[in-house]
């Protein structure tokens, strides 16, 4: 009989940092690492593998601009980007500070998946040049194709899409929840703005 509320002081002792989503952060960093890891130990540059035909293939190219490859002719750029994405990393790490006793979960998985994706491909670009691993960039390897796959017709940057990874899906997906998030906190201030007019004055 004893055993329940164990637990659940227990729960309460572990629970702030479970909802913190801290823990999530390393763990979003290795998955991106071991899968580039694994694709660059398992392909060549701009091998593809067909997992769906015609639209989902893994494939391996190294990119040393940004997102889809912006800028990475430029090779100032790369230091530009490098910095860049130090300063996104500190300042998702200062957020997770800010807000590590708060309740607010929602905003804490958001800024987990922001600074696990920032430090992710922060790794790549600081860390991965000729000299040490033999090649220079982000590994990049998860390639979609949405009309006709390789040999179908290019429809601007859709067919194929930008070669994207681990990362680059936690910091998407982090934005767009930021987005949402956003969005509620707006309603629900409309909403309780409208309560306290509504509500009779003394």
């Amino acid at each position: 009989m004893q055993t329940l509320p164990r637990l659940k002081a227990f729960w309460e002792k572990i629970s702030p940092f479970f909802l913190t989503f801290v823990w999530l952060v390393p763990l979003l960093v290795v998955l991106d690492q071991a899968t580039k890891w694994a694709v660059q130990n398992s392909l060549r540059p701009g091998e593809a593998v067909p997992v769906i035909e015609n639209f989902f293939y893994i494939t391996l190219v190294y990119n040393t601009g940004a997102a889809g490859g912006a800028g990475g002719e430029v090779p100032a750029m790369r230091i530009i980007y490098i910095l860049i994405s130090w300063a996104m990393s500190i300042a998702f790490g200062f957020a997770i500070w800010h807000y590590r006793k708060k309740h607010d979960v929602f905003l804490n998985l958001i800024i987990s998946l922001c600074l696990g994706g920032a430090i992710g491909n922060l790794i790549d670009r600081t860390f991965y040049w000729p000299e040490t691993v033999g090649f220079s960039g982000v590994i990049d390897f998860l390639m979609f194709y949405f009309q006709g796959g390789p040999n179908g017709p290019t429809i601007n940057w859709l067919s194929p899409f930008p070669v994207f990874n681990v990362a680059d899906m936690c910091l998407t997906i982090g934005v767009i929840l930021f987005l949402v998030y956003l969005v509620i906190a707006y309603i629900k201030e409309r909403k309780e703005g409208k309560k306290e007019d509504a509500a009779p004055k003394a």
